[in-house]
């Protein structure tokens, strides 16, 4: 039987993805797509990382060696897609529309009255 090995992703602000196996950096690189898989091997063995995105969910599945090992990596972020896809919509209307406007072009106005004033 094969010793149990600790893997984590780590995933930064700038895309970046790096892959640690039992602490030991094992394959780094600018975030994957919103669909697809990464592969690297680490102790001799081949691991999988496959992602599958849309609007309503998130599916992040890892295998070793071809053999399922984990599914639903992020269960939390998937059920707030989840909840988010089926929390029911508001209806568009002109007054929310207007307001938003009009607070756009007050920000707007407020901010090239500043740069006048100070020459920037």
């Amino acid at each position: 039987m094969d010793p149990v090995h600790e893997v984590r992703i780590d995933f930064s602000r700038w895309g970046r993805e790096s892959y640690f196996v039992d602490g030991v950096l094992v394959d780094q690189c600018w975030s994957m797509r919103w669909n697809g898989e990464r592969t690297f091997e680490a102790h001799g063995h081949s691991i999988t990382v496959r992602v599958r995105t849309s609007m309503k969910s998130l599916e992040v599945q890892a295998h070793v060696d071809g053999r399922l090992v984990a599914d639903n990596l992020f269960a939390e972020v998937n059920a707030m897609l989840q909840r988010r896809a089926q929390k029911p919509r508001q209806p568009w209307n002109w007054d929310d529309w207007i307001s938003q406007v009009v607070l756009w072009f007050a920000i707007a106005f407020g901010m090239f009255s500043a740069m006048r004033y100070f020459k920037w």
